[in-house]
């Protein structure tokens, strides 16, 4: 029955680099004041804030560093710093909020008219002079060599419903491909780098019809090594999600429609909620939720609450075991 319920995922391991387990939560979070990068010891709930600034958005976690993106109000950096905080190194300067992607070795960003690879100390390797008929939009993942971009045609700028669509540029052989979706041409597409068994590639694709409207729909798509005979295994008809977070034979995912929630999805099809939560949950406003690590089983997340009353956010952390039992509260930050 667990087969036919397509549900078997005896065949479906990651191979998947994550930073070691060090008993650690490292996560960005708003304090009202400005934005944290702040640990969280798991065994005493002990916090420790590693970082404030104006703005902060934390892109990897490695086993010795933490890259993120910051702000001081006047220009966008992108920086390293020691796990414990120390040591901060700017590696990029001036640039934008959706410029940046990691692979395991490389760094990307775009600006308007090129996209640059870089060492993982910042140092330029490559540059993609984008052809006359395109402006960068975004840098939306990278994988190895190979960069996820958004398009422009300049002929879209000037309209009322700017859209912008999705390729695939590879450094080492310096093709641009045009992406496409189940036939269709990719308005946005989110790829997880790394998310694969050794024959397959499991990503997440978010489809939007323009700047000014709300995402349609996404859905998580599994297909071979060079992206092509794509199956998807789950369609999510909700406004937003996260990138996928691969674990044992699972991969889960954040989820919002209305009410918020985790959900796991299966290698071979079909969906199981770990969480549902309210979007007005305990008096508030529930505005984000956020997965930040797996370990043994379970599954560590963050909450943020808005309370409209006192104008205030709360941050809340809590864990739950990745079957979606033992669902608890670590601290209330």
């Amino acid at each position: 029955m667990w087969r036919l319920y397509n549900c078997d995922t005896r065949s479906f391991e990651f191979v998947l680099k994550n930073a070691e387990y060090d008993g650690y939560l490292y996560f960005d979070y708003d304090d009202n004041d400005c934005q944290c990068i702040a640990r969280l010891n798991k065994n005493d709930s002990r916090l420790e804030i590693l970082a404030r600034e104006h703005y902060i958005d934390i892109k990897k976690t490695t086993d010795e560093y933490i890259y993120y993106l910051w702000s001081d109000m006047d220009t966008m950096y992108f920086s390293r710093m020691n796990k414990d905080g120390a040591d901060s190194k700017i590696l990029l300067e001036g640039i934008g909020a959706y410029s940046v992607a990691m692979s395991d070795n490389n760094i990307f960003y775009c600006s308007s008219d090129k996209v640059t690879m870089a060492d993982i100390e910042g140092n330029t390797l490559s540059e993609f002079d984008i052809p006359d008929e395109f402006s960068v939009v975004s840098v939306n993942a990278a994988d190895g060599s190979k960069v996820y971009i958004s398009l422009m045609p300049k002929e879209n700028e000037t309209s009322s419903e700017p859209v912008s669509y999705s390729y695939k540029y590879d450094f080492e052989t310096g093709e641009l491909t045009d992406i496409l979706i189940n036939g269709e041409r990719a308005s946005f597409h989110c790829n997880d780098a790394g998310v694969t068994d050794g024959k397959s590639i499991y990503y997440k694709v978010t489809k939007i019809i323009g700047w000014s409207h709300p995402m349609e729909s996404y859905s998580v798509n599994k297909c071979d090594m060079d992206r092509s005979e794509e199956v998807s295994i789950g369609v999510f008809n909700l406004n937003s999600a996260e990138r996928l977070y691969p674990y044992g034979n699972c991969m889960y995912t954040t989820a919002f429609n209305g009410a918020v929630g985790i959900v796991r999805v299966f290698a071979n099809g079909g969906i199981q909620k770990i969480t549902d939560f309210d979007r007005y949950y305990d008096n508030n406003t529930l505005s984000d939720i956020s997965i930040l690590d797996i370990q043994d089983g379970v599954l560590y997340y963050k909450i943020s609450l808005y309370d409209a009353l006192s104008n205030n956010k709360k941050v809340r952390i809590c864990s739950i075991n990745t079957d979606g039992t033992d669902n608890k509260t670590i601290c209330d930050l």
